[in-house]
């Protein structure tokens, strides 16, 4: 089970400020989400316009398997 307290301090403490999807300021409308492995959980946010280009999530997910190299399950 992956260790969740970077992914929760991370949005706790308004971290996340950037859009994971486009890098753009995510304004106030986000959606959370955590990307998480065996071995890592990791905080993301999509901005109102990534979220409604891709409402099911494929983006990030490829996204993520780019970056981290393994599949994992989104939790919102």
């Amino acid at each position: 089970m992956p260790d969740w307290t970077a992914a929760i301090a991370a949005v706790l403490c308004e971290r996340l400020t950037t859009c994971t999807g486009c890098g753009r300021p995510a304004g106030d409308n986000i959606r959370f989400s955590v990307w998480e492995t065996l071995a890592v959980a990791i905080a993301n946010i999509l901005c109102r316009r990534c979220k409604a280009i891709d409402p099911a999530g494929a983006a990030l997910a490829a996204l993520m398997r780019q970056r981290y190299g393994t599949d994992g399950k989104e939790e919102s």
